[in-house]
């Protein structure tokens, strides 16, 4: 019903396109108003246009077998015959839809129902048809449509055939050679449905048939490849013969339609591979050339070849024996047309017609509940239908093209005929050449031939070789063949054949006399008929052997020699625009490119490590990334900010000096990963990413920025108040729970190594800040220590107030002024304390407060020198701009730093001139005013720990910390100057200490040797770290070994000192030890000074003593009258114990403090009983109440 509906459309463009006649054939409804039941078989027959005379044919044909089938039929019944309309062009599929049109209008808008459907005799219109005659339940036959595609039993359960298929057909072909014994063949077919069908098979199975693959050459042609232009004909026809020739075969094997067939044959036939000695093979298309018209047409040469050039052509068909139908068949035909001159494929298309009338009448038979009146109206749900097919599929019998055999119901190709073959020679006869049948064979049977009359090839004999015999290789015969002659200059023939000599193909060479082809050899080719191979010239080249020409060099590629395998790519540097080159274009001056290969000079640009520099519009070398801070390890794009490297976003990347500052931290300036990445870590900004953002605040470690707390603004304040109770604290136990003018041993061996250990951990502060490059874990120990330097960035004063340079400077240049107004503040607080507490608070006294401070002062004294001189601590960058090491956000000029100048200025007088100039004063005037107790208690922290010979080292400790602190002021950005000075520094200390051995307590000098010779060594392996390139091989940890090593000798030294000062039976110990040893020596001495008499004490004493070393014989002396004397008499205790009574007496001053009595008693009296006193105790009893005393 669909399809009827797009009848009429097509019914009009096939009218209008190809001139189509509806034929309406005598008998169409003969009858139908008669009683009698009519069943009516249709058929599709092209009755008009260029194939109307067969079709014609197969109507007579079929009205005959009508004619026969009625004489069997039952009474009161007949069959009728009903034409339908198709195309005359057997192999349009258009045409094939039309006629399946029409057919579904008479089966459906009509309601004509035809018992069966005879049609068509080609395949593509009986495809278009068979969906029809399924969909209606209707017998469909056809004699002459081969295509498998038809061989689907389930598809078209109501479809059957008097034709084999063409798989069949093809296999049939094959056995026919097997059976010849030939085992070397040619395939040619066209890639039409016919010729693909069959071509595919035979190329498929021919190895199952004794030719193997290598002994079949094959050809595919385009269907109708006749139609094209001389030029494209000529090609084929080349490619065809040089298939042939080469193939050494004799046989070929020829599938396509008739059209195709005779141009396949007109070209063999004008390149000699036809007739004589040859023998071509072809199926049922060959069958027409014997028909009267194409006999003609052979004949008169019109299709350029004749008879004679097919003898001994082999053509494989199905059989069509004679049986008594086909006698009865042409005696009708006789009878009604007069002339028994009929088409072959008549008898198939009377086999089919009859076919469908003995399905009728044997279904008739054989279901006696089915009549013929009630045939025609069966519903299409009856079942009838399919019962009729089983029938139709299930009969054997005798037709007029031979026994007449089905693929049985059940099977995949239910319907198709099971064929016997008919193998036909073309052979000349007296009536002209046609085919003659030589022999038959059964399909289901071994494919032995039984011959039905004489075998004889083109050759003149009943046998033909596969292969061609003839001249050698490399000799071809002469114009007569009566002689072989050598092959000429570049040709050549490879086998023993009466071929002629080939072409040398192109990509070959062929001397005279050649039986190969000799390749040529990669880097060579050759044109056809070469007699030798030429090298690939300049800008080309060939990688492949039998190369037909040489492949010029591709762009960005170039061969400037001849001869070359395969081309070069354009070095880097490099390029080339154009193909087939033997030279590259260089890039511009400084320019290069990304990669060998490059075929635009647009490509040309700056090559990795190098940049461009827009005033010299040329690239210029990075540098090393480490010294520059560059990365330009991309090509031709701008450098990046390598880490450690800072630049502002607005600074240009292409000047020929950059805007780059090195940073102090590598952490704050990780450096670029591409061109939109921040220079800085996150959170921070401003020059050298040195600021937080604001509402950020550095963490504890300096690595990053945190949010601001509400805890943070309370940093500041709690430490200031802290600083309170730590410096009471400090100062009670430094100055309380001795005697004023007693030193303490454990006291002075736990300042001692106090104060070494402050100066050792500032020291690596310092180190901290040359530029010399340490291993990454212990620089960061050392970022810790910064503390030790005044610098304050750990606090998180980012959250109190915007720190600038002037601020930040001044914050860290105060802090020894806060730690001494604290000290300070103590006289007034321990006093109102004192009152408070009802005197159980001790009062600090003023000597007490200062000999703190100062204590302080010197612990601290490389971090005043360090943070005095740090706003000229600078170092420079790559640009060459100085920035504060300390304060890496600000630059060493511009107004910030000049608002900070005077802060420095202020810091010099202060630190520098005033508190040096101080203590300077203080050491020169320390021999004389000793004696003073008040003097003696605030200069302790300059003296006391040192012998009384070397009471002046601690200036060599300030001057030391004053050097190491000015190295980088001096020498800001020179590695090996700064590591050379340091060193000096140390190794100069280092001299004096062993030289002088400065401290009282011997402990208190292995440590300080040991903390500078850790310095050095430290120095030492930082300075080979540089030297390798911050390669680590185990640097971090020898550092940090020696840096721990030193720190825990410090720690030992003041645990013993903290030992001594909580165990007093072990200090008792050694200090009786000790006071045992100055006894000794004290009463020798006085043992001595008897024996000299005084004048000669007074010479000494006058000649060859320090003043320092008369003020300790002078607290000597005082010492022992004040604890030997006591209070016997009471005057003389009180003249011993009055303040500078020995060097008022010495110098004849009076002493305001004594009594009257004692300024009148006479100095001789007083040595005297001071003499009397110490020589007439008794030794013994004198021993003993010394060292109590001492104790």
């Amino acid at each position: 019903e669909g399809l009827s509906s797009m009848h009429s459309s097509c019914q009009l463009a096939m009218h209008r396109s190809f001139g189509v006649r509806l034929c309406i054939v005598a008998g169409l409804f003969t009858g139908l108003c008669s009683a009698q039941v009519d069943l009516h078989i249709a058929a599709a027959l092209p009755l008009t246009g260029q194939i109307a005379i067969p079709g014609r044919g197969f109507q007579r044909a079929l009205e005959i077998s009508i004619e026969h089938l009625n004489q069997d039929l039952p009474p009161g019944s007949a069959f009728r015959f009903a034409s339908l309309p198709v195309c005359d062009d057997k192999t349009s599929n258009l045409f094939g839809a039309d006629c399946a049109l029409e057919f579904a209008d008479f089966c459906g808008s009509r309601g004509f129902r035809p018992i069966g459907v005879y049609g068509s005799g080609f395949s593509s219109v009986t495809l278009q048809m068979v969906p029809i005659t399924t969909r209606f339940k209707m017998l469909q036959c056809s004699p002459l449509s081969s295509t498998t595609e038809l061989s689907a039993a389930n598809s078209y359960p109501f479809f059957f055939r008097t034709a084999a298929p063409d798989d069949k057909r093809a296999i049939a072909i094959l056995r026919c050679v097997q059976s010849f014994g030939w085992d070397r063949a040619v395939l040619i077919y066209t890639t039409d449905k016919y010729g693909t069908t069959n071509g595919e098979v035979i190329k498929n199975q021919a190895v199952n048939y004794g030719i193997s693959g290598e002994r079949l050459a094959v050809l595919t042609l385009p269907p109708s490849f006749f139609l094209l232009d001389s030029a494209k004909l000529a090609d084929l026809e080349a490619q065809l013969l040089r298939k042939v020739r080469l193939s050494q075969a004799r046989v070929v094997i020829q599938i396509s339609l008739l059209d195709d067939s005779t141009a396949i044959f007109r070209m063999a036939a004008a390149g000699g591979i036809i007739g004589p000695g040859w023998a071509w093979v072809g199926g049922d298309a060959w069958a027409n050339l014997g028909t009267p018209a194409l006999l003609m047409q052979l004949d008169e040469g019109s299709l350029g070849f004749s008879r004679a050039d097919l003898l001994g052509s082999v053509l494989v068909i199905a059989q069509e024996d004679e049986t008594a139908a086909t006698v009865r068949l042409r005696d009708s035909y006789v009878a009604k047309y007069g002339t028994a001159n009929m088409e072959p494929f008549i008898y198939a298309g009377y086999d089919c017609v009859r076919a469908i009338g003995l399905a009728v009448i044997e279904l008739l038979k054989k279901n006696s509940s089915i009549n013929a009146s009630s045939l025609p109206g069966l519903s299409l749900n009856s079942g009838v239908q399919e019962q009729l097919a089983f029938v139709a599929k299930s009969l054997e019998f005798d037709g007029a093209s031979g026994f007449v055999q089905f693929e049985k119901p059940g099977s995949l190709s239910a319907g198709d005929r099971v064929p016997r073959y008919s193998v036909r020679m073309w052979e000349a006869m007296s009536d002209g050449a046609k085919w003659i049948e030589r022999a038959t064979f059964d399909e289901n049977r071994v494919p032995d031939l039984k011959p039905t009359g004489p075998i004889i090839f083109s050759n003149g004999l009943s046998t033909l070789p596969a292969e061609a015999p003839g001249c050698l290789a490399g000799k071809e015969l002469d114009a007569d063949g009566s002689s072989c002659l050598p092959c000429a200059e570049g040709t050549y023939k490879a086998t023993t054949s009466k071929l002629p000599c080939s072409r040398c193909l192109a990509g070959f060479a062929c001397a005279a006399g050649s039986s190969t082809m000799t390749p040529c050899g990669p880097g060579t080719n050759s044109t056809a008929e070469s007699v030798r191979c030429s090298p690939c010239p300049r800008g080309t080249a060939s990688s492949a052997a039998a190369a037909e020409f040489c492949i010029p060099c591709s762009m960005g590629f170039y061969q400037d020699h001849e001869g070359e395998q395969a081309c070069k790519a354009c070095e880097v540097g490099t390029f080339r625009e154009l193909a087939g080159q033997s030279s590259c274009a260089v890039c511009p001056p400084s320019l290069s490119t990304e990669y060998p290969g490059t075929v635009k000079g647009t490509s040309c640009g700056c090559a990795v490590g190098t940049r461009f520099v827009a005033a010299r519009n040329q690239c210029i070398a990075c540098g090393d990334t480490k010294v520059q801070g560059l990365q330009c390890d991309a090509f031709d794009k701008p450098p990046l900010v390598a880490t450690g490297f800072f630049m502002f976003e607005s600074s240009p990347r292409d000047a020929e000096i950059l805007d780059i500052f090195r940073c102090t931290s590598r952490t704050a300036c990780p450096g670029q990963t591409h061109l939109k990445s921040s220079v800085c870590a996150e959170n921070r900004t401003g020059l050298n990413c040195g600021r937080c953002e604001k509402g950020y605040q550095g963490s504890s470690d300096g690595s990053k920025c945190e949010a601001c707390s509400h805890q943070s603004n309370w940093g500041v304040p709690l430490l200031l108040l802290s600083l309170v109770p730590a410096s009471g604290l400090l100062h009670y136990l430094w100055n309380h729970g001795k005697a004023a003018h007693v030193e303490a041993i454990e006291g002075m061996l736990l300042s001692t190594s106090v104060g070494v250990t402050l100066i050792f951990v500032q020291t690596l502060g310092v180190f901290n800040r040359l530029s010399m490059a340490w291993p990454k874990a212990f620089k960061d120990i050392m970022s810790v220590l910064k503390i030790f330097l005044f610098d304050l960035s750990s606090l998180q004063l980012a959250c109190v107030s915007d720190m600038m340079l002037a601020s930040t400077y001044g914050v860290s240049l105060s802090i020894p002024i806060v730690l001494g107004l604290t000290v300070a503040s103590w006289w007034f607080l321990s006093r109102a304390l004192n009152v408070a507490m009802r005197g159980r608070f001790p009062v600090f006294k003023a000597e007490e407060l200062v000999n703190t401070l100062g204590l302080l002062v010197m612990g601290f004294y490389i971090s005043v020198c360090a943070s005095t001189v740090a706003l000229f601590d600078c170092y420079s960058g790559p640009n060459n701009k100085p920035v504060v090491r300390n304060i890496p956000f600000s630059l060493c000029s511009g107004d910030e730093y000049l608002h900070a100048i005077p802060l420095f200025v202020a810091g010099v007088l202060v630190y520098f001139i005033g508190l040096s100039a101080l203590m300077a004063y203080v050491l020169l005037v320390t021999p004389t005013y000793y004696e003073n107790a008040r003097f003696r208690n605030s200069v302790r922290f300059l003296v006391y720990k040192f012998r009384p010979s070397a009471w002046w080292y601690s200036s060599v400790l300030n001057l030391r910390s004053f050097a190491v602190a000015m190295v980088t002021v001096v020498f800001p950005d020179n590695v090996e100057k700064q590591w050379l000075s340091m060193v000096f520094v140390f190794v100069a200390s280092f001299w004096v200490q062993m030289r002088v051995q400065p401290y009282m307590e011997g402990y208190a000098n292995t440590l300080e040797t040991f903390e500078i010779f850790i310095l050095v060594a430290t120095l030492c392996v930082g300075f080979v770290y540089e030297a390798s390139g911050g390669t680590n091989f185990g640097y971090d940890d020898i550092c940090i070994i020696l840096v721990v090593g030193a720190l825990l000798a410090c720690a030992m030294a003041m645990a013993w000192g903290i030992r001594l000062a909580c165990k007093p039976q072990v200090a008792d110990i050694r200090r009786e030890k000790f006071a045992i040893v100055v006894i000794n020596h004290l009463l020798r001495a006085c043992q001595k000074v008897n024996e000299a008499g005084e004048e000669l004490v007074k010479e000494v004493f006058c000649t060859a003593a320090s003043q320092f070393d008369l003020t300790h014989a002078m607290l000597l002396s005082d010492f022992l009258l004040l604890h030997l004397v006591g209070e016997q008499p009471q005057q003389l205790f009180r003249k011993i114990s009055s303040q500078s009574f020995v060097l008022q007496r010495r110098s004849g001053m009076p002493d305001d403090n004594s009594t009257e009595a004692t300024q009148e008693a006479p100095a001789s009296a007083l040595d005297d009983e001071l003499v009397a006193t110490l020589t007439e105790a008794p030794a013994s009893a004198l021993e003993n109440e010394l060292v109590d005393m001492f104790n």
